[in-house]
């Protein structure tokens, strides 16, 4: 017989300066959720950006660098991630095996989605442009006021004292209005119910943390992307 699969929450980022935000707020989601903490480095492949000699990278203290030479590149990504993994051993605390740091090039919110199983929490970190508590943000379905995505909202709101504002997932097809909602800076970490159905896709997902000033909590995202149920569909 098969052993049931542990619940992971899977914090992925970009950088460590976006990471540790996420690790910071992880430890009641590991209480509340039941789950064991992983991590997901994507490195962003720098030289995508590059159109020119001028162009540069802003450091997490907001100094502009010259782009860094693809092998030093490797060799920061691989420094942060090395750093998450000390920083999730000790959120850990010697509760199971040690915890690694996976690393993957590519696109943060594909790459992130596609390594979800069905019962895991994405994370995704976001260094905040403003270091001052906010809003929980909350979008969600009309779904059971006891949905499980509403519960973490609730949950976070709740531990830091919070205002919880709803959205609904509608949200997301309005680009301008969800530019102007999450613009305001004033969410201290937004999370997304993607389990409320198929009605969010990475697209979608793209769109919102893009513009997040804060980290991005998804519960549901192993079904982001799958085809419309046949009622939605057209």
């Amino acid at each position: 017989m098969t052993e049931p699969r542990e619940r992971r929450l899977l914090i992925a980022a970009s950088s460590l300066a976006d990471a540790e935000f996420a690790v910071d707020m992880a430890q009641p989601i590991l209480e509340w959720a039941a789950a064991s903490p992983a991590a997901l480095f994507v490195e962003v492949e720098f030289v995508r950006f590059a159109t020119g000699p001028v162009h540069g990278i802003v450091t997490a203290g907001g100094a502009v660098q010259p782009l860094p030479p693809a092998e030093l590149a490797r060799r920061m990504a691989r420094r942060d991630a090395r750093e998450i993994e000390r920083r999730l051993a000790a959120l850990a605390a010697g509760a199971g095996p040690a915890v690694a740091c996976q690393m993957a090039a590519g696109d943060l919110v594909s790459t992130a989605c596609a390594a979800i199983l069905d019962e895991d929490i994405l994370l995704l970190g976001r260094r905040p442009v403003v270091r001052r508590r906010g809003d929980v943000l909350f979008l969600g379905g009309p779904g059971s006021p006891d949905a499980p995505a509403r519960a973490l909202a609730e949950l976070l709101a709740r531990l830091s004292s919070a205002s919880l504002i709803e959205v609904p997932l509608d949200a997301f097809r309005d680009a301008a209005g969800l530019e102007r909602l999450v613009a305001q800076g004033r969410a201290s970490v937004i999370v997304v119910d993607a389990g409320a159905g198929s009605d969010v896709d990475a697209a979608d997902l793209r769109r919102l943390f893009a513009a997040a000033r804060s980290p991005v909590a998804v519960v549901g995202a192993s079904r982001i992307g799958a085809a419309l149920p046949p009622e939605h569909a057209g």
